[in-house]
């Protein structure tokens, strides 16, 4: 299990775009397994992979609009 394992998703997606390395490897998880609220998708989920393991300033640059297609208004 991992930290985030029972975390809703909106608070995952915040925190994974705000470089928590965690959350990103959960967000991967989600991603590739498919929730009730994030339809599976295999290059999401290798997408924040590998952002779970980037170092440096670039890491803001390269998640932005990366969850665009999520609904905030789902509430989890």
């Amino acid at each position: 299990m991992g930290r985030y394992t029972d975390t809703p998703t909106k608070t995952v997606i915040r925190l994974a775009n705000n470089g928590d390395k965690d959350a990103c490897m959960e967000l991967s998880l989600r991603y590739s397994t498919g929730t009730a609220i994030l339809e599976k998708n295999y290059s999401k989920a290798e997408y924040w992979r590998k952002q779970s393991y980037i170092d440096g300033d670039d890491y803001q640059a390269k998640t932005q609009n990366r969850t665009k297609d999520y609904d905030y208004s789902e509430g989890n």
